[in-house]
């Protein structure tokens, strides 16, 4: 509430809307949206990205710089897991470390950029 009433454009924040907790999926263990809405409400300015593409990341993080006047919050909407199939969208998997052979099963599906 503070940043936007005091207009600090020289704030920005990012948030992993993954829609997953620990208890489940956020929408039925308690209801996050209109998630960006709630954020209007406190005078941010809101961008919601792909948060898997690099190239929005980077763009929206340009867009937060040029705006004045706003905090900016940038949205990443993403896949809790994504790129290794028995951990892709599983609440289970926050806040666990994997095993050694999940570890290296994991790695497998992995690329690096």
């Amino acid at each position: 509430m503070s940043a936007g009433h005091y207009r600090l454009d020289n704030l920005c924040a990012i948030v992993d809307r993954n829609y997953l907790q620990i208890d489940g999926n956020t929408e039925e263990v308690m209801t996050l949206d209109p998630y960006a809405d709630k954020w209007r409400a406190f005078n941010w300015n809101v961008l919601q990205i792909n948060g898997h593409k690099l190239d929005e990341v980077i763009e929206a993080y340009n867009q937060a710089e040029q705006m004045k006047g706003r905090p900016t919050v940038i949205i990443a909407r993403t896949v809790k897991g994504k790129g290794v199939p028995f951990m892709e969208n599983q609440a289970g998997w926050h806040g666990k470390a994997p095993k050694r052979d999940e570890l290296e099963e994991a790695l497998k599906h992995l690329t690096v950029l």
